[in-house]
């Protein structure tokens, strides 16, 4: 998720390289690389990151917080189970504090 003017400007998609997609994700680093490149070309700030839960909750996993490597960014998690919801934290030092979001429609 790219910022601009502190709303989200844009999503910028970055591959899972995960051995088991399914069940884990890992960002390609040098696709990683060039995206954040890329968007401070454009005038653009990473703000976050995001990935789906799709057999969980919303909530970050032991391996979401173990990998977290960005503090200062939002990490966006998408649990489609029991029903699909999106919370928002921020994870630092292995521990996750839950962020508030606001939606605004078109």
């Amino acid at each position: 998720m790219c910022m601009r003017d502190g709303a989200v400007a844009d999503v910028l998609p970055v591959a899972n390289v995960a051995t088991d997609r399914r069940a884990s994700y890992e960002l390609d680093p040098a696709q990683l690389v060039a995206t954040r490149s890329a968007a401070r070309r454009d005038g653009l700030e990473i703000a976050g990151f995001y990935h789906s839960h799709p057999r969980t909750s919303a909530e970050p996993s032991s391996y979401d917080l173990a990998n977290a490597w960005y503090p200062e960014c939002v990490y966006v998690v998408i649990g489609l189970d029991p029903r699909p919801v999106v919370r928002a934290f921020r994870i630092a030092d292995g521990r996750a504090r839950e962020l508030e979001l606001e939606f605004e429609t078109a």
